[in-house]
């Protein structure tokens, strides 16, 4: 499709969004150029075109998307009707068709105000046709974002800031009452900080990012009183549908069954539709898809207009659910059967209603016409007087059997099992030294089977230190470890269910005793998760032993070995007394002067006695066999009569010393006196 030429509806849309925006554009500041939008062929290319027009964020354009189609196909009047034909037994279009991926509307007529048209000023703000909003991608994104644009100027919304949207987007809903807007809101910020992934009509996938830092919609709208309850069901809103769309008490009839619809719309759209006094159409409760919210709009005592079959219509409880029959899989989901079954299970409690597929039925298996029985379950030509194939495409798409489940056990079933997360893993085996030195760089490995979904590389797969997680690595090795505390990546790329090893050097640190060092090890994905069996399933515990202690420097010069008898100081007169103050007289009449050194001194070469035995010299290499020349023992006096104390080697090496020197002594005087007495 051609793009659009400037128009002069188009540019009073340039100056109004400029005066929106509190500033008047310059002269030379292009307008947004539609051309661009033009060209988008996918929704994903139409939301970022869109946002970067109108500097709006990405994120919020497809959260709203999301919230509205399930990013799927905007349907057009002849399929959105299916195959409905409005009458006086009160059956029209389940809502008005929304307008492009963000479903452009109308807006209601509320009692008291009425909600934005947000097509209209789509239309004024562009200078597009409904035709073009409808029918291209690229153009409904434009047109949406428009109107957000100018919300934001209005509610001084700043790019950069998603909590500044909360109130545009309130307004976007097209609902005029506040607590209704504010559960608008609450809802595309719930996507907002959950953040979705989905395949688009268009068949590219499109995301929102996660903002979990975003806080509640209400806390960001000042919204402090909740819309009011139902009277009917307690869990449920309560939002009346406007008086023209319904009838007014039973005509007597019982209420027997329970109808599933589809709102062929979104909740916002449809809770819209049904207030609006030319939808011709209601139903009793509403319930969203994305956490089961309920409203109630018309009461238990009331007749609402939703089988397009009279004598049903009174006889029965309307249940219209957010989607669309053509793409069920986008929109059932658990909140919802869920929600749904709870609100089932408790109507019939109170009105006696079998849980059973002949009272609990499909829009589908309503008679064209008449009080027969319902049509069976595999049914294709009932739906009532429009011929209706809802829930799910003939009602194959619903989990009839899960739900009547549901509705048994009060919406408690056991859910199905979550499916598997992209990346976990069971330990297998792991290999680490029981002994180290320090100083050693012995290898350790650790093996997991990857259980996940995703396959693990090496540069972004790896193991990393825990308890806690992160510290700085006790046997961290600078040439081997990524980093402090990640050890190693994935040996080798590793697909699902196989196993993959993680092998790293283990530094081993000094330390001045033997001790054992443990530290434990997990799996990690860079910028996602840890994950695995446990932070402390993998445990690498090390006994490391110091170094060998180098050996003793050399003895000092003066420092002798104490088991080799030593020399006695020839110039220390001190042994010779050996505590006796008085002169040993020897037998010679001349007194022994104890001053004098020569008759005394050992290391004398000279005889100490001119008698016949041989000189004593302690310090001579042969000296005679005595009591000095045996060796010392624990407990031996060396003939002193003293203890000999094997304390420190260089002291007991002196004392050792000196009792050489002391026996030599002694032995001499023992021969001179035996020289005496001849």
């Amino acid at each position: 499709m051609a793009s659009v030429k400037p128009s002069y509806h188009r540019l009073a849309a340039i100056a109004l969004l400029a005066a929106l925006a509190g500033r008047c554009a310059p002269a030379d500041e292009a307008p947004p150029d539609l051309g661009r939008a033009a060209g988008a062929v996918t929704l994903r290319d139409a939301i970022g075109q869109a946002a970067a027009m109108y500097h709006i964020p990405a994120d919020l354009l497809a959260a709203i998307a999301w919230s509205e189609t399930r990013f799927g196909p905007p349907v057009s009047p002849e399929a959105h009707a299916d195959g409905v034909v409005e009458g006086a037994e009160g059956e029209a279009a389940h809502q008005v068709p929304g307008v492009g991926p963000l479903h452009l509307g109308e807006g209601e007529t509320g009692r008291q105000a009425r909600g934005l048209d947000t097509l209209s000023r789509a239309m004024a703000l562009t200078g597009l046709s409904r035709a073009q909003l409808t029918e291209h991608v690229g153009y409904g994104v434009a047109g949406a974002a428009a109107v957000l644009a100018a919300l934001g100027a209005e509610t001084h919304a700043r790019e950069g800031d998603l909590g500044s949207w909360a109130e545009a987007v309130a307004r976007f809903s097209g609902l005029a009452e506040r607590p209704f807007q504010a559960s608008y809101a609450r809802q595309v910020f719930a996507v907002l900080r959950d953040g979705v992934t989905e395949t688009a009509y268009t068949g590219e996938p499109v995301s929102v990012t996660g903002h979990p830092e975003l806080p509640d919609a209400e806390s960001l709208l000042g919204v402090s009183q909740a819309a009011q309850h139902s009277a009917d069901y307690g869990p449920a809103l309560w939002s009346a549908a406007s008086t023209s769309n319904y009838t007014g008490g039973r005509s007597g009839a019982s209420i027997t069954h329970i109808v599933i619809h589809t709102m062929q719309g979104s909740y916002a759209g449809s809770i819209s539709w049904f207030r609006n006094p030319s939808s011709s159409a209601s139903a009793h409760y509403m319930i969203r898809s994305s956490d089961g919210e309920v409203t109630q709009m018309v009461r238990h005592t009331d007749t609402a207009w939703h089988g397009g079959n009279w004598y049903y219509n009174t006889h029965s409880i309307g249940i219209e659910h957010e989607g669309f029959v053509a793409d069920p899989g986008r929109w059932y989901t658990d909140a919802m059967y869920r929600s749904s079954a709870r609100l089932v299970r408790a109507l019939c409690d109170r009105y006696n209603i079998p849980i059973d597929r002949s009272h609990i039925i499909g829009h589908y298996q309503i008679p064209r016409s008449g009080s027969g029985a319902p049509c069976a379950t595999t049914a294709t030509n009932c739906g009532g007087a429009g011929g209706h194939t809802d829930p799910g495409n003939g009602g194959t798409q619903w989990n009839w059997t899960r739900f009547l489940e549901l509705v048994r056990n009060n919406g408690s079933t056991t859910p199905p099992p979550p499916p598997p997360p992209a990346y976990a893993a069971t330990f297998v085996q792991m290999s680490c030294p029981t002994s180290a030195t320090s100083g050693e760089r012995p290898v350790a490995w650790i093996e997991y089977r990857n259980t996940g979904t995703a396959t693990w590389q090496p540069a972004s797969t790896r193991v990393g230190t825990t308890n806690p997680r992160d510290h700085n690595g006790i046997f961290f090795d600078q040439e081997n470890w990524v980093t402090r505390n990640r050890p190693s990546g994935v040996d080798r790329t590793t697909a699902p269910n196989a196993v993959g090893r993680f092998s790293f050097v283990l530094g081993i640190p000094e330390v001045s005793a033997a001790m054992t060092l443990s530290e434990t090890y997990a799996p990690v994905q860079e910028g996602v998760t840890w994950f695995g069996p446990g932070d402390s399933v993998a445990r690498c515990s090390v006994r490391v032993n110091p170094r060998a202690a180098p050996p003793p420097p050399p003895l000092d010069a003066g420092v002798r070995d104490a088991g080799t008898p030593q020399p006695v100081d020839a110039g220390n007169p001190q042994p010779v007394d050996a505590g006796n103050p008085q002169p040993v007289d020897a037998g010679n009449p001349e007194p022994v002067d104890a001053g004098n050194p020569e008759p005394v001194d050992v290391g004398n070469a000279e005889p100490v006695d001119a008698g016949s035995e041989e000189p004593v010299d302690a310090a001579g290499p042969d000296p005679e066999p005595g009591p000095t020349q045996e060796p010392l023992r624990e407990g031996d006096s060396g003939g002193c009569g003293c203890h000999v104390d094997r304390g420190p080697a260089p002291a007991r090496a002196t004392h050792l010393a000196a009792l050489a020197g002391l026996g030599a002594v002694l032995s001499a005087r023992r021969r001179r006196r035996r020289d005496a007495t001849k």
